[in-house]
């Protein structure tokens, strides 16, 4: 793979991360794992560009049906679910979360 092949791969997985998961929760319920059609229906439904499906194939497929659907391997199926993964909005701190208390301001009384 080129620079040029890796750069539109990443593009497209940016631009699919989150809308993509967004549509398979909505559609079908929360899951890890979804069927083939589901994401087929789902690429289909945002619009994607359908050459780059196999990285959602990688992310919501468990790595025996990625291979038989695909042929590409563990290497292929890892670099997917890692790239896919690496474009998902942070799940870390929240911003609910109250600030750490500041020893330099005394306390409201």
């Amino acid at each position: 793979m080129g620079i040029f092949d890796n750069w539109s791969r990443r593009r497209a997985t940016k631009k699919m991360a989150a809308p993509l998961l967004a549509e398979l929760s909505v559609s079908y319920g929360g899951s890890e794992y979804y069927t083939i059609p589901q994401i087929r229906t789902a690429f289909q439904k945002l619009r994607l560009n359908a050459k780059f499906i196999d990285i959602a194939f990688s992310r919501f497929l468990n790595f025996d049906a990625y291979d038989k659907l695909t042929g590409m391997g563990r290497a292929s199926y890892d670099t997917g679910r890692s790239l896919y993964q690496r474009y998902l909005p942070d799940s870390g701190s929240s911003s609910w979360e109250p600030a750490p208390l500041n020893e330099y301001i005394p306390p409201f009384r």
